[in-house]
């Protein structure tokens, strides 16, 4: 059996210009390897498809015969990609599998590279068993749902880097909800045609629930359920505490023991609202850590304790999908979230350079870095936060210049950051374009 953590996950996404792969061609193409819930590398490159592409599908994708005229042909693009997915615990994985692998296998095929034969993995017949039913399961719906954001929807990139992301949260959902830890398990669970379903709820069990539904939030944060003895045991995090309490309590949940499970021995829930999705996750790992809930995956911290990470110091900006015309600030010093402010675009600046001067110069803030400093995890879930919005965020990397270049730099984003969010400073060397 194969550990879903030590297996690289190949999400890769195709645009062609038909939708036969023995006639049409592959003229777009992206692989995002994800391995133990984490982005580790990228690579991106338009084909050259020596035929003509349809108007219809130029519309769609924004891909001209001018844009793929000078492009790289099939042959060193396939080479690339054979060798990515001919690694040792590579499982190919996609947004409805069976088109783009058939797309890349014939062109395998074509040009004479060997039968490959790994596993392969479906993320729309995933999202069918795991997501709510109220959710349409394309990928721009998927990513929405999640607070993914995309750039450049309908290119290979784009649409392979959200569907990586979302991935990621079915990996999660899958671990702590039906206790799917490995490959072949994962394989077997998106094959299933029927769910064997287990015993419904009782009627005074379901108005209860529907009654905590009904004053829940909707605003990030986490839910924590607790039993007659006042143990919590489980905690669920969620972008909407509302939203992801109901996908426990559908009917389409019952399919697994533990939803039921913990349903039924719950006494009462409490929950914890949060400013953003990087303090939902930051406090969920707390709370994990805390209370080692029978009914939660708890990582391996000592794994997570021995590797390598890069550290990223300086501020995000994000446009607040909540509120028009304003900006979410953080601030990140050595990869360790410190503060979180939210101003409008036209705000005084006053508030974030007295931030700048506490956190980066005067070094006010250093205990809280310190106090975390062999909480790798914590790291961790920061850098990969950052990878999930470096596209649409704007991003000013503190590198120990001047105060007023720093503040000068952030003034100029702050005003003009509609215009800057695709223009970001990379922060990480994962990324790789052909």
């Amino acid at each position: 059996m194969t550990l879903i953590s030590d297996t690289i996950f190949a999400v890769i996404d195709t645009e062609t210009t038909g939708s036969y792969p023995t006639k049409n061609r592959i003229m777009d193409i992206s692989c995002i390897l994800v391995k133990d819930e984490s982005i580790i590398y990228t690579y991106n490159s338009l084909i050259n498809p020596h035929q003509h592409i349809p108007e219809f599908i130029q519309n769609m994708t924004g891909i001209t015969d001018n844009m793929t005229i000078n492009a790289p042909d099939e042959y060193p693009v396939l080479q690339d990609v054979y060798d990515i997915l001919s690694q040792k615990s590579v499982c190919f994985a996609a947004h409805n599998c069976n088109f783009d692998w058939s797309f890349v296998n014939e062109s395998f095929k074509r040009e004479h590279f060997n039968n490959l034969d790994i596993p392969k993995l479906c993320t729309l017949k995933l999202a069918k068993k795991i997501v709510s039913k109220n959710i349409k399961k394309n990928v721009g719906d998927l990513a929405n749902y999640y607070n993914i954001p995309i750039i450049n929807r309908h290119r290979a990139f784009g649409d392979a880097y959200a569907t990586a992301l979302f991935f990621i949260e079915f990996l999660h959902i899958l671990k702590d909800r039906y206790d799917i830890i490995y490959l072949e398990d994962l394989i077997n669970f998106q094959n299933i045609k029927k769910y064997a379903k287990v015993k419904r709820l009782n009627l005074q069990l379901r108005e209860k629930l529907n009654g905590y539904l009904n004053i829940l939030p909707q605003s990030f944060g986490i839910i924590k359920f607790i039993d007659d003895n006042k143990k919590i045991i489980h905690i669920a995090k969620a972008n909407n505490i509302k939203d992801i309490f109901s996908s426990y309590i559908e009917p389409s949940e019952f399919t697994s023991p533990k939803t039921i499970n913990i349903l039924n021995e719950f006494n009462r829930i409490e929950w914890t609202e949060a400013d953003s999705e990087l303090e939902t996750n930051l406090l969920f790992y707390d709370e994990l850590k805390n209370y080692l809930p029978k009914y939660n995956y708890i990582p391996s911290l000592s794994k997570i304790n021995n590797f390598e990470q890069e550290f990223f110091s300086g501020i995000v900006l994000l446009s607040n999908s909540a509120q028009e015309k304003t900006i979410d600030i953080f601030f990140i010093y050595r990869s360790r979230f410190i503060k979180h402010i939210t101003i409008g675009i036209k705000a005084d600046l006053t508030e974030v350079f007295e931030l700048i001067a506490d956190i980066y110069y005067e070094n006010k803030y250093i205990d809280l870095a310190e106090d975390n400093k062999k909480d790798y995890f914590k790291i961790k879930i920061v850098n990969d936060w950052l990878k999930k919005y470096y596209q649409a965020a704007s991003i000013i990397k503190f590198s120990y210049q001047s105060k007023k270049t720093f503040e000068d730099d952030i003034d100029n984003k702050i005003k003009n950051f509609y215009n800057n969010t695709n223009q970001t400073e990379s922060f990480f060397d994962f990324e790789h374009d052909a």
